[in-house]
């Protein structure tokens, strides 16, 4: 029998959209979760399951006890010695439900052939987001039967507010490791927790008994304060800033008959870079560059590049068909760049005329002059856990959006999207390196480290090399 009780009050709240189905397709291909008040929630399940998977990563230093203490905490089911164990969570979590209301925004997806660069057949889908900034209430609940149990649980409840505390000023929270959803590693479902408070209810006391079953606030012990467990560092990061030198456009269309065909994309009334558009055009340069060093349709270049960014395999005979990218890409909102409406038409290739019914326009951004040392687009790439060829890769990729040479978003084809390299922080586990604009300005120490990693990459192409010589 529990001697007492632990609630975690708080809200979270959504620094980027958030994207968790419903099951049913009745506005989009992906309608969201809506309660019986037609209004976005969280189920329980899906923010206790992602703190389980989030704080049980070999990451955090734990001891021994406290690896039991997590067990015990999330509840298991399993085989010990041929034997079936099983032990019922101490966790107990309500569905997060709106603190006051919510926007929902039907976004386009589409699918790419990795090879081809083209849409695949019946590769466009539809899904339904909540916009950022709604707010959600959390009522986090575990009881404890012991004093050392009772310390543990604080301790965690301490960690998980400095997991989803977003730290630095531009709200951004890539620190933040917790997502919520699906999409995560595209930039959706980054939270940030607020107004967060932690009560205790002993239940050798009957006011705390009281308060606990009245809803009320149990009185204030001191040692509710604990340290966070630590947590060692295995992200690569790149945040990148940039400067647009020409015009660029994400597409969204709107079913307003007199609205532009198409006009760049938003996000709570903003001008957004979506997470997924840039994936999408990292993951095809990664894929050249990949192939490019090790020779086309090369297992090892496919190997790499499948661990980074994962794959679905629905034609594989093997028990795992797909892997999750590792690689997360945030979501970020644009400055406020001027739009502008260009009309345009469609040439038949053959005649040199005009395709007849093939008059459209589009509404992209475009530069201006904005102060960029205030206001610039920010790319940011994160891999957890990275492999030092990985981050090689990514720096490869970080030179060519730098040198204008991997433009964002559509119509490339007409010179949208180019961007150029004006500032960047690089992040490896516990080190940072600061990049201006004159690249010459870093210190051999910080070039040697850089460098170290692509020459990672490149050792991985000689010993290929090797290997494949041996084979011949």
């Amino acid at each position: 029998m529990a001697i007492g009780r632990l609630l975690l009050n708080a809200n979270i709240k959504l620094l980027s959209p958030l994207l968790i189905g419903s099951g049913n397709d009745d506005y989009s291909d992906i309608d969201a979760i809506l309660d019986e008040y037609n209004q976005p929630f969280i189920p329980a399940t899906s923010f206790v399951g992602v703190l389980a998977h989030h704080l049980k990563e070999e990451n955090f230093q734990y001891s021994e006890q406290d690896r039991e203490f997590l067990e015990k905490l999330f509840g298991y089911s399993k085989k010990v010695n041929g034997q079936h164990e099983s032990w019922q969570s101490k966790l107990y979590c309500s569905d997060l439900n709106l603190v006051d209301s919510a926007h929902l925004t039907t976004r386009d997806g589409i699918r790419i052939d990795s090879k081809t660069n083209i849409i695949k057949p019946k590769g466009k889908f539809d899904f339904q987001t909540v916009d950022a900034g709604a707010e959600f209430r959390l009522k986090l609940e575990a009881e404890y039967k012991d004093e050392s149990f009772r310390l543990f649980v604080l301790r965690i409840f301490q960690t998980i507010i400095s997991e989803l505390t977003c730290h630095n000023d531009e709200k951004l929270g890539y620190e933040i490791p917790i997502r919520i959803g699906a999409k995560t590693n595209n930039g959706l479902g980054r939270v940030t927790i607020e107004n967060h408070e932690i009560s205790d209810y002993s239940f050798s006391k009957i006011d705390d008994v009281i308060a606990w079953l009245g809803g009320g606030k149990a009185p204030v012990k001191e040692d509710l304060v604990q340290t966070p467990y630590g947590k060692l560092n295995t992200d690569f990061v790149i945040d990148g800033y940039f400067d647009l030198k020409t015009s660029v456009i994400m597409r969204a269309y709107s079913s307003d008959p007199s609205a532009p065909d198409a006009s760049h994309i938003k996000s709570a009334g903003k001008n957004i870079l979506t997470g997924t558009g840039v994936k999408g055009v990292i993951r095809a340069r990664a894929r050249r560059i990949l192939f490019t060093l090790f020779g086309y349709d090369n297992p090892r270049a496919e190997e790499i590049f499948s661990k980074l960014f994962g794959y679905v395999d629905e034609d594989s005979e093997s028990d795992v068909k797909a892997a999750k990218s590792r690689i997360q890409i945030e979501e970020t909102v644009l400055p406020a760049y001027p739009e502008e409406l260009h009309t345009r038409i469609k040439i038949d290739r053959f005649t040199g005329g005009t395709i007849k019914a093939a008059l459209f326009d589009t509404m992209p951004l475009f530069s201006s002059d904005i102060d960029t040392d205030k206001e610039a687009i920010r790319v940011i790439m994160k891999i957890e856990n990275f492999d030092d060829h990985e981050a090689g890769l990514l720096l490869l990729i970080l030179k060519d959006l730098w040198t204008m040479d991997l433009p964002v978003g559509g119509e490339k084809g007409i010179g949208r999207g180019v961007l150029e390299g004006i500032g960047a922080k690089i992040i490896i586990k516990d080190d940072e390196i600061n990049i201006g604009k004159d690249i010459a300005q870093l210190t051999e120490e910080e070039k040697i480290k850089l460098s170290d990693l692509v020459v990672k990459l490149n050792n991985l192409v000689k010993s290929e090399e090797v290997s494949n010589a041996t084979i011949i």
